[in-house]
């Protein structure tokens, strides 16, 4: 049965809590965000909740207002009514019930309003009746002295007369002046739309009359930008085919008519709230008796929907002596000025309901204002999608990082396992080639010893070489003890240097005595050269000295078969440097990477049939590292390698 192995499921165990682990920061992270959206959402919702009912309240007490006016007004008269509708332009219509059931509309019409001035005038014909009945020439001149007077009250009815004489005696430009003349008049005092149109109406048919075309239809362009700045619903539609007759009579059919044509055309755009007249009378036909005084000061609304003109908002009360009164005025005008104003113009909107999405209405508005909704303006929409997209960078950015965390952890999980099953293996390794070490030599020993015991060996000279085998051995397995005990100081942190000064070519010259015989004997060819004059240092000579041995081993160990070794000492600067190179084996870059490393040794078959621990140069780096020196290594493969210390010559590493 295989063993279970804890480690084998480390890996696994940390790639499934990291999942779950960024599952988790991940969910968190969007849960937030969407709360904090749905926290902004509502906040802006009732942020708008609270200017929708402002302006509800505000249009409240404007309508409040507005009756209040109108009962006022209905109590002086009609031309008071006509006044205050002209006057305020945001309701196009007021209609207002009599005693008899019948119900009137304001603003009078030009062909319903009363004349200013005690005469009268017939817009179909633009005739003036006189003063008097005098002879034409004599009341002209009458009229004009008249004229001539300060007080507007007899200038524009004496310039009205003046006018209709000139008419008759064939003075047609004569009489289309003091026409237009009469109409600046009025409109700069009374403001009667009356006088204004009729005179400007019968200035035109003199200037037709004359044959004056041009003049014609410089004055009806007048008459229609002075129509223009009027209340919208001042023409009717008498007046507006009036207008349209005089067009017709001018249009020659060349481009100068376009602008009059177009003038016209939006004029009587304007005047299309009058074909709704009847249905707001007929709202004010559907109201209630109030039961309680409270009801009657309650305001009714309707919307009239038709297929050619806005959407039309009828606001309806009882005012003073029972009376029903109406205010009519496009919807759009109401939510314009109350809810497209400059109270929201940038975050929020009004849309149809059917035009937009449930989940994007921040208030509904009532029923009476034609089911529309408050909703984010385009501007607001891309703040919300700015910051939906900041949110999502957050949560992407939030996901790489707690992924890439969780990656580098396992990562180095996965490194820090791998190593320690490198170490194991090494350690292994290190173990049987310890034991190898230990075995060969010690087998060979007792051999020997146990040959010289027994006195099998008849002649001294074969003693003398026994027992100089019998040494070198125990050299050796000193060597390797020592090298042992040295690493594992150096691991604990116990190893201590007895620095001295030192002379560092005796070091290498008894290092190459103790080792050269064993070269010789393997038939290498070797090289030594030790500069002269050396400086001492500061040094442990005892470590030193292991450095060359473990040096040199490694160059015999791995030296192949071109046996070459060549040591060299000499002075760089303040470094003196020593260096040992062979020409042997070699090591690629990867190993020469991992030099130092505890057990480590080259992964090349030749290199595993050869004995070692691994520990050599891990103790060399240490010592030269004790020393404030640096190893240097230079290795091609199959060409050999070159190991250089350079050790300072001021070293402090003995104080």
């Amino acid at each position: 049965m295989r063993r279970w192995d804890p480690e084998g499921y480390l890996p696994i165990l940390a790639v499934a809590i990291s999942i779950v682990l960024t599952g988790v920061t991940v969910t968190t992270v969007l849960y937030q965000g969407r709360t904090l959206e749905a926290r902004e959402l509502e906040l802006e919702r009732r942020a708008a909740s609270r200017m929708m009912a402002e302006r509800e309240q505000a249009f409240s007490d404007d309508l409040d207002a507005w009756f209040g006016e109108v009962s006022a007004a209905r109590q002086v008269g009609v031309s008071r009514l006509d006044t205050w509708v002209t006057g305020q332009r945001f309701w196009w219509l007021l209609c207002v019930t009599e005693r008899g059931g019948e119900a009137a509309a304001y603003p009078l019409t030009p062909t319903e309003a009363p004349f200013p001035y005690p005469m009268t005038t017939s817009l179909e014909s633009a005739e003036t009746v006189e003063f008097t009945e005098h002879d034409p020439a004599e009341a002209l001149r009458e009229y004009e002295r008249l004229a001539e007077m300060e007080t507007e009250a007899s200038r524009a009815p004496a310039l009205l007369a003046a006018a209709a004489n000139q008419r008759k005696l064939g003075d047609f430009q004569a009489a289309a002046r003091h026409y237009v003349q009469a109409a600046t008049l009025m409109a700069m005092s009374s403001g009667s739309l009356r006088g204004v149109f009729g005179a400007r109406l019968a200035a035109i048919d003199c200037l037709l009359d004359d044959s004056d075309a041009e003049g014609a239809r410089r004055e009806l362009a007048a008459l229609l930008q002075q129509t223009a700045a009027a209340h919208p619903a001042a023409l009717g539609r008498a007046e507006l085919a009036l207008v349209q007759r005089r067009l017709a009579a001018v249009d020659d059919g060349g481009a100068a008519t376009s602008p009059l044509a177009d003038a016209l055309a939006k004029a009587i755009e304007r005047a299309r709230v009058r074909r709704l007249l009847g249905e707001i009378i007929a709202s004010l036909g559907r109201m209630r008796q109030p039961a309680s005084p409270e009801q009657s000061n309650e305001i009714g609304f309707t919307v009239i929907e038709h297929p050619l003109e806005d959407p039309l908002l009828v606001a309806t009360r009882y005012i003073a002596d029972g009376r029903r009164a109406a205010l009519a005025t496009p919807l759009k005008n109401v939510i314009t000025r109350y809810w497209r104003g400059e109270q929201a113009p940038e975050r929020w909107r009004v849309e149809p309901r059917s035009s937009v999405r449930r989940d994007e209405t921040y208030y509904e508005l009532p029923a009476c204002f034609g089911r529309l909704v408050f909703q984010p303006s385009e501007a607001r929409r891309a703040e919300l999608r700015t910051a939906a997209r900041w949110r999502l960078a957050v949560l992407i950015t939030v996901t790489g990082g707690t992924a890439g965390a969780w990656g580098a952890v396992i990562w180095m999980l996965f490194r820090v396992l791998a190593r320690q099953r490198e170490l194991v293996q090494l350690q292994r390794r290190f173990v049987a080639d310890v034991s190898h070490e230990l075995k060969t030599p010690l087998a060979l020993i007792r051999l020997l010893a146990d040959t010289l015991i027994a006195g099998r060996v008849r002649t001294e000279a074969r003693v003398r070489e026994y027992h100089h085998t019998i040494s070198r051995e125990s050299e050796r397995l000193t060597i390797l003890l020592e090298n042992i005990l040295d690493f594992s100081r150096i691991e604990l942190g116990r190893k201590q240097y007895e620095f001295t000064e030192c002379d560092v070519g005796d070091v290498v010259q008894q290092a190459w005595k103790l080792f050269s015989p064993r070269l010789a004997e393997d038939g290498f060819t070797t090289e030594l050269s030790i500069a002269e004059d050396l400086p001492a240092i500061q040094a442990d000579p005892q470590a030193l000295g292991q450095v060359m041995i473990n040096l040199l081993q490694n160059a015999h160990r791995y030296a192949g078969e071109d046996r070459f070794i060549r040591l060299s000492v000499w002075r760089q600067r303040e470094n003196i440097c020593i260096c040992v190179e062979d020409r042997g084996l070699g090591m690629s870059r990867s190993m020469i990477r991992r030099i130092g490393r505890s057990f480590e040794r080259g992964t090349d078959t030749r290199v595993r049939r050869t004995r070692g621990t691994g520990l050599g140069l891990a103790i060399v780096r240490h010592i030269v590292a004790a020393h404030e020196g640096d190893l240097e290594v230079h290795s091609i493969p199959e060409h050999g390698s070159k190991f250089t210390v350079r050790l300072p010559i001021g070293s402090k590493a003995a104080s």
